[in-house]
């Protein structure tokens, strides 16, 4: 992570950020994870450390993994086009 990022990432909480909005707005309430309900899971079943994630979408279904990556595209294009 650069210094830029980081001080990005100080600027906006996560539910702030263009993804995670994305995210929220395509699934369901409860897909998408947020903060210490990601960072106080276990990172495995046979690991004793915790995630280290930020965010953690977890569908319930194949529709909803399909519109969670396609509203991760729309972003990355987004990005692409500078918008």
């Amino acid at each position: 992570m650069t210094t830029s990022t980081v001080s990005a990432d100080k600027a906006l909480n996560q539910a702030q950020r263009p993804v995670v909005q994305a995210l929220m707005a395509a699934l369901p309430k409860g897909t998408v994870i947020l903060g210490g309900a990601v960072t106080e899971r276990s990172a495995g079943i046979w690991r004793s450390d915790q995630i280290q994630a930020q965010v953690l979408v977890r569908p319930k279904t194949t529709e909803e993994a399909a519109r969670s990556g396609s509203a991760m595209n729309i972003i990355k294009a987004s990005c692409r086009m500078g918008a």
